[in-house]
Parts: structure tokens; sequence; C-alpha cells
């Protein structure tokens, strides 16, 4: 492999060793390099994600993007909140705004997940400078989790039952 091809560059990903980003990725490594070389290149402007459509944050919990999980969470908390205020006003307006909750993140789903990538390789690269510890680094720290999923499958319903208990909402 020659040293360009050696490089990944993307909209969100800095340029780094292609050994880096296949190591912290792991699963689907090859799909989305190829799509983060795609929305590069300007062959794709968008890139639609399935998993973020249909169970986004089970897909962030998988991929180990805990932080961007709660942020996910509350901001999905707000949003509902805010839908129910404007249900009350407009009922089709507050349907439209429902779908395309649901149908816009998907396509800012690849960016999302690039920038997580490469913020995780930024801070390994930062904190060693040993080429195999930061190869097993980005092993340990990358790669998808389900166990996380089965936690976030077991704790958000108790979550959400709690919190709906405690503002009284039925």
């Amino acid at each position: 492999m020659t040293a360009a091809e050696e490089q990944i560059v993307s909209p969100a990903l800095p340029p780094f060793k292609d050994s880096y980003t296949r190591r912290l990725v792991q699963e689907k490594a090859a799909h989305y390099i190829g799509t983060w070389k795609a929305l590069n290149d300007g062959i794709m402007k968008y890139a639609f994600h399935w998993p973020a459509l249909f169970v986004p944050g089970l897909w962030l919990l998988y991929r180990k993007m805990y932080l961007y999980f709660g942020i996910y969470l509350v901001l999905d908390f707000v949003f509902l909140v805010v839908l129910g205020l404007i249900g009350q006003i407009n009922t089709m307006l507050a349907l439209v705004i429902f779908l395309a909750s649901f149908v816009v993140p998907p396509f800012f789903a690849h960016r999302i997940y690039g920038h997580f990538v490469k913020t995780k390789i930024q801070k390994i690269m930062d904190e060693t400078q040993d080429e195999t510890e930061r190869l097993n680094q980005m092993m340990d720290r990358g790669g998808t989790s389900l166990l996380s999923v089965v936690l976030g499958l077991i704790f958000v319903p108790i979550t959400l039952e709690f919190t709906s208990s405690i503002l009284g909402v039925e």
C-alpha cells in the first residue's frame, strides 16, 4: 500500500493512517471509510444511514458514542415537549416536524460518526507516541458494544417511565 493509499481524507476526518481508522471503527470499517471518501470527493453530498433512521439511540450506543447518546436523549425529550406544545396549536405542523425529525438526522449520521472517530483518533495520538500502543488503544477504545445496546434497552425505558411519573405525564 502506497503512502497515498494509506491516508483517509474526509470532510469529517483529517488525514490519518488507514490502519488507525480501521482499528478504531472495526466492524464495517470499509463501509464507513468508503462513504467518508465519497463525501469528501463530492461523489455524494449526503449519505443516508439506515440504522440512524430506525434505531438512532441504539446505533449511538452500539458505536460507543455515549456522550452523543446523552445529548440525543436530552434533545429528544426537549423536542417532544416542544412538539406537544406545537401540537396544541397546529396538529399538521406538529406531524410534519415529527416526521422530519426522523428523516433528516440519518443524512448526517456518517458525518457525526466521522467527527467522533476523528476526535477519538486525535486523542489517542496525543496520549502516546508509541505506534504499537496507539494501535492497541484504538482496538480497545473503538469498535462496537452489544452490551451498551442491551443496557440501553433495559435502562432507557425505566428512566423514561421514572421521568414521566415525576413530571406527571401519562
